[in-house]
């Protein structure tokens, strides 16, 4: 299975620091689609990132929009879209990769749930 390798190339951080992982209903609705495995995955992931590294390593995506610093990152076919509000990354949206809906929010466009 692909997976992000984000934390290969990420210091070590210990379990204090790893990050509480919150979901919007479209995300939630998203992640209960995916295998088990897939979803550990993304858990993985999210909760290790680095925020120095959110911030300097052009494999994250990262947009303003409505006064929101917003953050992409890649899981194979989706793209997940969050913020991160003090030690909490909080997932907006999971959306599969060259859809309309990951087009459109990418862009700025309007954007319906």
């Amino acid at each position: 299975m692909k997976s992000l390798s984000l934390a290969k190339k990420q210091k070590k951080r210990n379990v204090s620091n790893m990050y509480q992982v919150t979901f919007s209903a479209q995300s939630m609705a998203e992640l209960e689609t995916l295998n088990r495995e897939k979803q550990l995955v993304l858990l993985g992931q999210l909760s290790a990132l680095d925020f120095q590294a959110l911030e300097s390593d052009p494999a994250f995506g990262k947009f303003t929009r409505n006064k929101k610093n917003y953050y992409r990152i890649r899981l194979e076919e989706l793209r997940i879209y969050f913020e991160k509000q003090e030690e909490v990354l909080h997932v907006h949206y999971i959306l599969p990769k060259h859809t309309w809906n990951d087009f459109v929010f990418r862009f700025k466009l309007p954007f319906n749930d």
